[in-house]
């Protein structure tokens, strides 16, 4: 191969090497999220939270198109028209002296075209003056389901967080377990083959270091489904590679319970509360648009028009005449009897506005109700956090003990398992009192409004 060549097959590989080289970056970019990272992004690239935006932007919409109807509406209409046959009128016969007599007389011309703008606006409408007053409501109505939404979803993403971080640590637990027990099997093997023990210790040990196995795997599984489903709350790619930068162990010892307990409750802070309220205000308002109903309504018109006719169509012709005409009304429609609409009308809006307040006053018993059951649910999942982390210690102590014992040829492999076995119950209940102790925080936290 001469020089030249080799010089092009080198530049060659260079520029496909730096090609490369930004997408295998991009692959192997890891993004970090704390807690809280993970739930602003959440809020941020959530496809519900999304939605309930968009359905925020939608009610602006229809809120302006409310509002136009009561401005001036101005629109313009052209009419042109061909008479191929001119209406015969009978009328009497007064040029000859005859009106008992009936001639047949056409009038008009054979083209006829007409141009106006007319412009009407509202002067008095009931139902829309409260409805001006209802659109405020409206709009306050749908922003605050977007805050619950948004808060319905850093609640959701600090759960599945704690369950990812759980199943890491459960994950973490099984292999570190998994690596003694194997050097347990390993070491009975030596002892079998010494002569020391039966070959019944042997398969024992290896039944549990199978299982063990079993479990990594499994373990390892329901972590990878959990990040998915994490990814997916929070908006991201599902094969985006993602590092949790907080740990259970951060997470636990930065839950202050007495500090929480002095924190004061407040009902008009709760987001649920909120929202029974303004709809409230809105059936109130909805009853007082059926009361409007019983008003007179009032527009003005406004119409400015010309005319031409002519036998040949010409009406681009600037010689020839247009004809123009105007006129301004005012239009007032009463009502005066409904046999008895109205009234239903106001009856079942009545009903409604009394419906919304008891569901308030029930909501209002039930968060009550609530808050008090969070902060009980803390002092239990604290109190058994605290006994479960004491047990797997204690546990843990046993396992070395035990091993050392099976060692020394003082215990058999089956204690080991037992107690082994044991330990990762004690450990499942250790880690499942962690998970119930942030959840409990977690459902306070959001109770207090401090997410």
């Amino acid at each position: 191969m001469s020089w030249h060549k080799r010089k092009i097959l080198w530049g060659s590989w260079l520029l496909l090497s730096f090609t490369c080289l930004p997408v295998q970056a991009q692959q192997d970019t890891v993004y970090s999220f704390s807690l809280k990272e993970a739930q602003d992004h959440a809020v941020q690239y959530n496809l519900t939270v999304k939605t309930s935006r968009k359905d925020l932007e939608h009610a602006n919409q229809q809120i302006k198109q409310f509002l136009a109807t009561g401005l001036p509406q101005v629109n313009s209409n052209l009419n042109y028209q061909d008479n191929l046959v001119l209406r015969t009128t009978l009328m009497p016969d007064f040029i000859h002296g005859n009106p008992d007599n009936k001639i047949p007389v056409q009038f008009g011309s054979q083209h006829t075209a007409d141009f106006g703008v007319g412009v009407s606006q509202m002067v008095f409408n009931g139902p829309f003056i409260v409805g001006l007053e209802a659109t405020k409501i409206l709009r306050k109505l749908n922003e605050q389901n977007v805050v619950k939404t948004e808060t319905d979803i850093r609640e959701t993403v600090a759960r599945t967080y704690y369950l990812v971080l759980l199943g890491r640590k459960t994950a973490g637990v099984i292999e570190e377990n998994l690596r003694n027990m194997k050097k347990t099997l390993e070491d009975t093997r030596k002892m079998y083959e010494a002569g020391f023990t039966d070959d019944i210790a042997v398969d024992q040990l290896q039944v549990s270091v199978t299982s063990l196995e079993n479990a990594v795997k499994s373990a390892w599984r329901q972590v990878a489904a959990s990040e998915r489903l994490l990814k997916f709350q929070m908006g991201l790619d599902l094969d985006t590679p993602i590092r949790l930068t907080d740990s259970l162990d951060n997470l636990i010892a930065a839950i202050d319970v007495p500090s929480i307990m002095v924190k004061p409750f407040r009902l008009d802070s709760q987001i649920e509360y909120q929202v029974a309220s303004t709809r409230e205000e809105l059936a109130a308002i909805n009853l007082k648009k059926e009361k409007f109903m019983y008003m007179p309504t009032i527009n003005a018109n406004y119409m400015n028009q010309w005319s031409a006719m002519r036998n040949t169509f010409s009406f681009f012709d600037p010689n020839e005449k247009w004809y123009h005409s105007s006129f301004l009304g005012i239009s007032v429609a009463i009502p005066i009897f409904s046999s008895g609409m109205r009234k239903a009308n106001v009856g079942m809006r009545r009903i409604e506005l009394e419906k919304a307040s008891i569901n308030k006053e029930l909501l209002s018993e039930n968060l009550q109700l609530q808050y008090q059951q969070a902060r009980d649910a803390l002092i239990t999942a604290w109190e058994n956090f605290q006994a479960q982390q004491k047990n797997v210690e204690l546990a843990r102590k046993v396992v070395d003990k035990t091993r050392v014992k099976v060692s020394l040829g003082t215990a058999s492999s089956l204690d080991l398992t037992q107690v082994n076995n044991q330990y990762l119950d004690t450990q499942t209940r250790y880690f499942t009192a962690m998970i119930e102790l942030l959840k409990a925080k977690i459902h306070l936290d959001r109770m207090l409004n401090q997410l």
